[in-house]
């Protein structure tokens, strides 16, 4: 595994996502590591963002991810 120098939070296109993601953006920070997030990417969009190694981390919820 990779160890990038900014880790990229991903957040999907709602109130929710936005706030986990600044939650996990600001604990990465705490812990001395460089992040930023992604806002605004689709349920599609932000999966392939993620295999392609585009983001490294977002929130999802079982009741739609399809694995």
């Amino acid at each position: 595994a990779r160890a990038p120098s900014t880790y990229v939070v991903g957040a999907k296109t709602f109130a929710e996502q936005y706030v986990l993601s600044a939650l996990i953006e600001q604990r990465l920070q705490a812990a001395g590591l460089q992040a930023s997030t992604r806002e605004g990417l689709g349920s599609s969009v932000i999966f392939q963002a993620l295999a392609a190694n585009n983001i490294d981390v977002y929130v999802d919820y079982s009741g739609t991810l399809w694995v």
